[in-house]
């Protein structure tokens, strides 16, 4: 597990930015409750990348079911983090490589 967190570090952050927003989906907390503004807060500074695609798809289709338009927050919201992740898959793979005599 931890050599994946390792390999996976920017997906593990990024998942940890969409559980925010899923709690604020799925939960009936009152607008006014401090819990509420606290995974708001979260959910804007963790979040950016679901927090920009929730943005865009709101304005884009706003016409789209609800639970469609979660599964797209989430999963297009990951790409970035994924995109980070092989990015520094290959900068460590060149520098391994390079290491060897």
């Amino acid at each position: 597990m931890r050599q994946w967190l390792r390999r996976h570090l920017f997906l593990t952050i990024g998942i940890s930015s969409v559980l925010p927003f899923l709690v604020l989906i799925f939960s009936d907390l009152p607008a006014e409750s401090t819990i509420h503004r606290v995974l708001v807060l979260l959910w804007q500074v963790l979040g950016i990348g679901p927090h920009v695609v929730a943005n865009l798809l709101a304005r884009l289709a706003p016409e789209l079911p609800g639970l469609i338009d979660a599964l797209l927050v989430i999963l297009l919201g990951l790409l970035p983090y994924v995109a980070a992740d092989a990015l520094l898959a290959r900068l460590r793979a060149r520098r391994a490589r390079r290491a060897v005599p």
